[in-house]
């Protein structure tokens, strides 16, 4: 789930709650390539927030930019 607000600062936010996985580096390292994509690929104009789902944490790579580049289309963030 992606939510955005335009503002003036630019500003992302990632939330991986337990429930995703346990294990807190499985956790930490979707955290860091959620983060990694969106600072290559999309950019941050304005305040991003992205919630992380079920399964999440399986996902190859090439899955989750497709994700999450549906996700910024439809926000129209990019």
């Amino acid at each position: 789930m992606v939510t955005a607000l335009p503002d003036k600062n630019n500003a992302l936010g990632i939330s991986i709650t337990k429930k995703i996985d346990k294990r807190s580096a499985r956790r930490n390292r979707l955290r860091r390539r959620l983060k990694e994509l969106v600072r290559q690929k999309f950019g941050v104009k304005g305040l991003v927030v992205i919630v992380a789902r079920r399964g999440a944490c399986e996902l190859p790579f090439p899955a989750i930019e497709s994700e999450i580049k549906r996700a910024f289309l439809k926000l129209q963030i990019v």
